[in-house]
């Protein structure tokens, strides 16, 4: 977990620990919240500015069942949950309430309108984006005991 303890006394022998996976994946947290706010300030100073390449690109037609997840953003959500599965696949709870509390927080902004300043929609969340958090950090995790097994047979 987090490695917040439970109760006073365990509190004062432990200290709350984060792995390095979930530093990177907090590093990437802020990279994409300074790409949305650059994103958000860049759609307010010229409202025809809404391109937005992750989610207008896509693997698949729009009807297709998996379109909603083909999307750039999608994908990036695979592709990066696999590199931190790879970097650090002991640390899959603390990495994925990582990612669930994030998705929330996205969740309650795309409802609220509201993010840092105020105004139209801006952030989006899905609920495929924890199973594409989950099945990218698996496949990561699957990937570096692979890697492991392969280096202890040399």
């Amino acid at each position: 977990m987090l490695g917040i303890p439970s109760n006073a006394a365990d509190a004062k022998q432990s200290k709350v620990t984060v792995s390095s996976g979930a530093k990177l994946q907090l590093a990437a947290a802020v990279a994409i919240a300074v790409y949305g706010m650059y994103r958000r300030k860049r759609q307010l100073d010229d409202p025809s500015q809404t391109h937005d390449p992750l989610y207008e690109f896509n693997l698949f037609s729009n009807s297709s069942p998996l379109h909603a997840v083909g999307d750039g953003w999608s994908l990036s959500h695979l592709l990066g949950h696999a590199v931190l599965g790879f970097v650090d696949p002991e640390s899959e709870a603390q990495i994925l309430e990582l990612s669930a509390a994030w998705e929330a927080w996205e969740y309650v902004t795309s409802v609220t309108g509201q993010y840092l300043s105020s105004g139209d929609w801006w952030w989006y969340a899905k609920l495929s984006d924890l199973f594409m958090n989950y099945a990218g950090f698996k496949i990561g995790a699957a990937a570096a005991r692979a890697v492991k097994a392969s280096n202890a047979k040399q």
